[in-house]
């Protein structure tokens, strides 16, 4: 495995660690996005130890720090926060396909970093796949009756009240560094618009739920409750996964191994088969 870092942007601000692990050319390369504020590594070290993970099997991939983040220095323009997010994203790609001949991408997002993939891949055709981790997304009625049946303890139902109607300064946590659930969830009409528009030109999506996720999220069939209509169209192209027992961070090493099992597994089942 070779890594070398790049810098990026028409601004040349942003820093990036580029890794390849075969002599023999690729054309399709998987990008991991800021995860909020946290810099290019990822929480505990998350991107590294997935990158690497996924190189030695003959994925190349980039670590990016965004504009402002991690090492990367502040865009000037354009002033909406989010144009500017894909300003970044778009002009790493175009460097990415120029230099280094990169035609396909697939985006890794955690948290506000699978937002940021969902809302650009539209934009982007050379963007074909998409693994987005614990995407801020609204709750089902299903959601709220699995929640009351789950809290049969009253310190579950205590805890329950406080999480969703206590002080803010109760509810605060390390989570709130990755992104502010208050404000976070995009519509059910605003995340279905933006994968099928990202899907039916042929990509795919791995979409992945833990279960100490800040947003309201606790079952596999809370899919199919709130996009019954795109999961029966696309799916062979999209991947569904819970995992109850790892945490939203993945704080945890066997979390992180598991991970690194799902993102090999769908990687080869998916992402093998264009090249």
């Amino acid at each position: 495995m070779k890594e070398r870092v790049l810098i990026l942007g028409s601004h040349q601000g942003m820093v990036a660690v580029l890794s390849q692990g075969s002599e023999l050319p690729s054309d399709t390369l998987v990008v991991f996005l800021n995860a909020g504020m946290l810099p290019r590594v990822g929480p505990f070290r998350l991107h590294v130890t997935l990158g690497r993970h996924i190189t030695n099997l003959g994925f190349d991939h980039l670590r990016l720090d965004q504009a402002k983040l991690g090492d990367s220095c502040e865009r000037s323009s354009p002033s909406d926060p989010i144009e500017r997010t894909f300003v970044d994203i778009a002009e790493t790609l175009e460097t990415l396909e120029q230099e280094f001949g990169y035609r396909k991408f697939v985006l890794i997002g955690l948290c506000a970093g699978a937002y940021t993939a969902l809302l650009y891949a539209p934009r982007d055709p050379r963007v074909q796949g998409l693994v987005l981790l614990d995407l801020p997304i609204p709750a089902s009625q299903n959601y709220w009756l699995r929640r009351i049946a789950q809290a049969t303890h009253w310190r579950k139902w205590r805890n329950l009240l406080i999480r969703h109607f206590g002080p803010t300064r109760q509810r605060a946590s390390v989570q709130n560094i990755i992104f502010n659930p208050e404000s976070a969830s995009l519509s059910v009409a605003q995340i279905q618009n933006a994968l099928e528009a990202t899907l039916k030109r042929g990509a795919r999506c791995l979409w992945i739920y833990t279960g100490d996720s800040p947003f309201r999220f606790n079952a596999l069939k809370q899919f199919g409750e709130l996009f019954p209509d795109l999961i029966k169209r696309y799916a062979a192209q999209l991947c569904l996964e819970w995992k109850p027992r790892a945490t939203h961070l993945y704080s945890f090493g066997e979390d992180r191994k598991d991970l690194n099992r799902s993102v090999e597994e769908w990687l080869k089942n998916s992402v093998e088969e264009g090249r």
